[in-house]
């Protein structure tokens, strides 16, 4: 349950974020990072703008998990996305696995998808290499995935599971590479 709270709070501080950074509309945009090319600067120092947490956030959480609430929760964290990393490291098709997921966790790779930015962070905060590579596949494997499972707004590439790789991907931009 934990584990879908901390989900849950990135996904909706991704969402709050993006609102807030609306900058056709100047009360919304009430902080410089939310002004249009802000992220121009970044780029041209090789580094890319985060979504939802920049490197001090990160650092932060590594300091705020190695003991008490924080590490009681990564470690729950942990345990729960180990068997999600494993399948995805051992599927024998993975494109399928995670095109043919559906919103009421029937197939196998819903809990992949709904749980990548658990994968992710844990990749990140950890630096577990498998849970990175995880990912990476995950990622290599989209456009083939898009012939498997649902259609329309409910498809792989169009519905959920959209969030779920935007998060995925800004927590570990820097350290994918495309192969």
């Amino acid at each position: 349950m934990r584990t879908k709270m901390i989900s849950g709070a990135i996904s909706m501080a991704s969402a709050g974020m993006a609102c807030s950074g609306n900058a056709a509309e100047p009360g919304l945009a009430t902080s410089p990072q939310w002004r249009i090319g802000a992220g121009a600067e970044l780029y041209l120092k090789g580094m890319h703008p985060r979504i939802v947490m920049g490197p001090a956030d990160l650092d932060s959480m590594r300091e705020e998990c190695k003991d008490g609430d924080g590490k009681r929760i990564l470690d729950v964290l942990r345990a729960c996305v180990q068997p999600l990393v494993r399948l995805v490291l051992e599927a024998q098709n993975l494109p399928q696995l995670v095109g043919d997921w559906d919103h009421s966790e029937r197939n196998p790779g819903t809990p992949v998808i709904l749980g990548l930015q658990d994968i992710a962070l844990v990749g990140i905060l950890d630096d577990d290499t498998n849970a990175v590579e995880a990912v990476r596949r995950v990622f290599a494997a989209s456009p083939q995935a898009m012939a498997y499972g649902q259609k329309g707004s409910r498809s792989y590439a169009f519905g959920k599971s959209a969030t779920y790789l935007a998060l995925a991907y800004d927590l570990l931009h820097s350290r994918l590479t495309p192969t």
